[in-house]
């Protein structure tokens, strides 16, 4: 063996491959060699300091061991690997002098780091105890891209593989040369990375990560009206995730994982939850509508949620805690959550197979940190109570309606544009229009602005004739007026129910004593119902024979009553329906009114609502304990008041089924008018009272006698005694008994 003196750089060619007797010299990241080698190259570099070889364009530090020979140098099993030699193959060694042109200490230096044995149970690293033992066992080391060492921390073993790497910059303008490696040094700061699911490294737990940005704020979401609901969605869903999960560690708490907006339909659920994950730093969002979920092949459907979080296990398993955040939305949540083992059709199997694979993925053995599964629904009710509990999707937000301030909110947001071009007139009032928009949501703003724009353009020109083009330079205010005719154009869903449109006709006429016993009753309750702060729902039970006039008396006082929601069920809206479909409707109404601050159900004929027939006597048992339940409900909101008004002709047979007495506070009687009671009907109705003596025996329900007044004025405008009576004896001589509504 001859070192080649014609080089530059001292070498020695033709070194055979060795094998480390010692683990202690395998593992300090050094190559060895014979001590003649050694100072051999110690004596070529002129200085005393450590001596560095080149091996296939990576540096090594050189190192002496008697134990090898003069034609040897000593490689470790990751060495080799790196450098591409076999055990066979000849090396040659380079000198290498660190440069005195150049910066060549580091500044920072990035591992990445992977055990030599993975293991099913997580290894926690302390990063910055594994940088200082690096740093002592290998300064002073050169490290170029994918140099690699191995290294025993707390007796496991690792391979530290560079991945990247920056000099020290200290301000001197020396001619740069471009180096492709650097030497570790105290001051040098390394940062681990880890690929494997087995390991963890301490400092990743106190990274802040900023899951929205700093400058964002709520007026960006574009949401009016909902100020109080975003605070606690942030609050309950994201506050926890502005601390670094270390942090988290010490209060004993993780993440939440799953968000329920529910609420009625129009009140910006999906608007919230779309406009909320365009804001978050996180993966793109998955939105996914709940019944596209569902499929008809076996197996499909749960396979499709396990698709939804395949994004989210392939980052935790690569990245850890330092995986960014998966958001999954699900819309009309309770088309694919219901309430385990309510049915026994196949659908509803499917939905139970649905049901336990969203609870795996969200809580079971193989759960993820890296997600928020915000759900929406209509009907909280509905859904599995073994997804709303803590871990799954364990805090629940209401979206309501919206008071003033908030229909003031989202009426801006609405018109901005209109403002902001001109096309709307600024004088406009929105507060007027905010006080005679109640119970309106933001879809209801939103649909009465678009009204108001239509009535707007319909001034501009006849909107039949096509023949005309618009001029754009010539565009029409929406003013006052159109928002005016748009009010009562759009109805709201919580509005007056638009079957009381058959009652504001009729106006109830004062007939006496018992009347306005039964007026001061209804106003007296009505006010209860507004101002009580001690109870939160209220009943009335008006009943009476057919044609008293018990639904108009309900429907005229509810109307009276300035309540913006009230709505009314009879007969006719149960047609058709099956005994699960009516417990619905009736479910349904009361659960929308408990979304009203005020709100009034007015229950028509309870006898035919619950199907009762005096044979049997036969009625409908699931209609019946329905409503005994629900009109004695106290709503879940404070907030909340609420009048059930009922009316019934069979009052002694639904006190027999315990929903006369058991369930309403009042009962008012109304009964047929009497002489004195028909004679101011008649004068009231511009009809001679005296006509009244010819009724003194007679008891007449005030239908039966506006309908005999109709009758006799279709044969003469002011009738006489002899039309009154005529129409009154045909309608008695009728073999038939007609009821009047």
């Amino acid at each position: 063996m001859q070192p080649n003196r014609q080089q530059s750089l001292a070498q020695i060619n033709n070194l055979k491959v060795a094998k480390f007797s010692d683990t202690e010299r395998g593992y300090s990241g050094k190559v060895f060699s014979s001590p003649k080698v050694f100072r051999y190259f110690l004596s070529t570099q002129g200085t005393q300091g450590p001596v560095y070889v080149k091996i296939n364009g990576f540096v090594f530090m050189l190192d002496q061991s008697d134990q090898f020979g003069d034609d040897q140098v000593a490689l470790n099993q990751i060495q080799r690997a790196v450098l591409k030699i076999g055990n066979t193959d000849l090396i040659t060694l380079t000198q290498y002098i660190p440069p005195l042109d150049a910066e060549y200490r580091l500044i920072s230096l990035e591992l990445e780091i992977t055990p030599f044995e993975q293991r099913t149970q997580t290894f926690e690293i302390d990063d910055e105890e594994l940088a200082d033992q690096v740093k002592q066992k290998h300064v002073n080391q050169f490290f170029s891209f994918d140099h690699t060492i191995i290294f025993v921390y707390r007796e496991r073993l690792f391979r530290l593989r560079c991945t990247n790497f920056n000099f020290m910059d200290l301000g001197v303008k020396a001619k740069q040369v471009r180096l492709l490696e650097g030497m570790l040094n105290g001051d040098t700061s390394i940062t681990f990375t880890v690929k494997t699911i087995d390991l963890k490294l301490k400092s990743v737990g106190f990274k802040t990560v900023s899951i929205i940005d700093p400058k964002f704020k709520f007026e960006d979401l574009g949401v009016g009206g909902l100020d109080q609901e975003l605070a606690d969605i942030f609050r309950k869903a994201f506050a926890s995730r502005r601390f670094p999960p270390a942090v988290l560690q010490k209060y004993g708490i993780k993440h939440a994982k799953g968000l329920l907006l529910y609420g009625p339909p129009g009140c910006g659920k999906t608007l919230i939850a779309k406009k909320l994950a365009g804001v978050l730093n996180s993966v793109k969002p998955k939105i996914v509508n709940g019944p596209s979920i569902l499929s008809e092949f076996i197996g499909k459907a749960e396979e499709n949620i396990r698709n939804l979080f395949a994004d989210a296990r392939k980052d935790e398993i690569e990245k850890g805690d330092s995986s960014p955040l998966h958001v999954i939305i699900f819309d009309e949540m309770d088309a694919i959550c219901r309430k385990r083992g309510s049915s026994s059709s196949t659908s509803a199997e499917v939905g139970d197979k649905i049901v336990n694979q969203l609870l795996t993925m969200i809580d079971g053995p193989e759960s993820l940190n890296n997600i928020l599964v915000i759900g929406m629904t209509n009907m909280k009710e509905l859904i599995d109570p073994a997804i709303l509990r803590a871990g799954r999707f364990e805090y629940h937000v209401e979206i309501g309606l919206p008071d003033d301030k908030g229909r003031l909110d989202i009426l801006k947001i609405h018109t901005a544009t209109m403002f902001k071009n001109g096309t709307i007139d600024p004088n406009i009032n929105l507060e007027e229009i905010v006080r005679d928009t109640k119970n309106y949501t933001g879809a209801d703003i939103e649909q009465l602005v678009k009204v108001a724009l239509s009535y707007s353009i319909g001034k501009m020109q006849d909107l039949m004739d096509f023949s005309k083009p618009i001029d754009p330079k010539n565009l029409p205010l929406v003013t006052m007026e159109d928002f005016k005719k748009a009010i009562q154009e759009v109805k709201p869903l919580f509005g007056v129910d638009e079957q009381f449109q058959v009652y504001k006709s009729n106006k109830l006429i004062n007939y006496g004593e018992a009347y306005e016993r039964i007026s001061k009753q209804m106003i007296q309750s009505i006010d209860y119902v507004k101002t009580s702060e001690n109870s939160l729902i209220h009943s009335i039970l008006i009943e009476g024979s057919i044609g008293t006039g018990k639904t108009a008396i309900a429907a005229a006082f509810a109307l009276k009553s300035d309540i913006t929601y009230v709505k009314i069920l009879t007969p006719g809206d149960f047609l058709g329906l099956n005994d699960y479909a009516k417990v619905n409707l009736l479910a349904t109404t009361f659960r929308m009114a408990y979304r009203a601050k005020q709100a009034i159900i007015v229950l028509d004929e309870l006898e035919r609502i619950i199907e009762y027939i005096d044979e049997g006597p036969r009625f409908s048992n699931t209609i019946l304990q329905s409503l005994l339940v629900l009109i004695k409900k106290i709503p879940d909101k404070e907030f909340c008041k609420l009048l059930v008004i009922g009316t019934t002709s069979q009052a002694n047979s639904l006190k027999k089924l315990q929903l006369v007495g058991g369930c309403f506070n009042i009962i008012l009687k109304v009964n047929p008018l009497n002489q004195n009671e028909i004679q101011n009907v008649f004068s009231a109705c511009g009809i001679s009272p005296q006509i009244a003596q010819r009724f003194e025996d007679k008891k007449v329900p005030i239908k039966k006698l506006l309908m005999i007044i109709d009758m006799a004025r279709k044969q003469n405008k002011y009738p006489r005694e002899a039309e009154i009576m005529d129409c009154f004896n045909s309608l008695e001589s009728t073999e038939y008994e007609y009821e009047y509504y």
